[in-house]
Parts: C-alpha cells; structure tokens; sequence
C-alpha cells in the first residue's frame, strides 16, 4: 500500500493548533504506517486532497508499478520524513 498525505513541507501546516506539518486535519507524521511501499506529501489541504491532479495521477501510477514517481526515483517513506 502507498500513503498520499496533504501538508505545507514546512514545519507547520494548515492548522495551527497542530504543532508539525498538516493538512489542516491530519498530522503529516501521524500518516506514517509501518509496511508501506511508498509515501507522497502534498501541499494540500484535508477535504480537496483527493481533487487534485497530481494526485489522481500518482494513485493510477502506483496502481501501475506499486511507486507514486513518475521515473526510477523512489520516493522516500522514511519515519522522519514530512514532520
């Protein structure tokens, strides 16, 4: 399975309740799931993520070759990526 999660990419996110990147609902860090193929962080907000392009194409892709990146580099799914 691949993770796409929404997020800012900086040390804050759309909520600022929320301390680390997040898609305004979600924590950028609380998306990482032992087990995963490949993770995606966007910048998108929670209720559009799914209505994005770049998304859309990156589920058929992975759908496809189990990766979300268009060419042979993986994308990173690190623990400490994306907080």
């Amino acid at each position: 399975f691949g993770i796409i999660a929404g997020g800012t990419g900086k040390e804050y996110g759309y909520n600022p309740v929320l301390k680390g990147d997040n898609d305004g609902v979600v924590l950028v860090a609380n998306t990482r799931l032992p087990g995963a193929n490949d993770f995606l962080r966007l910048n998108a907000s929670h209720s559009f993520i799914m209505h994005k392009q770049q998304v859309i194409d990156a589920t058929l892709r992975f759908l496809r070759t189990g990766r979300f990146a268009e060419s042979d580099d993986q994308t990173s799914i690190s623990p400490a990526d994306g907080q």
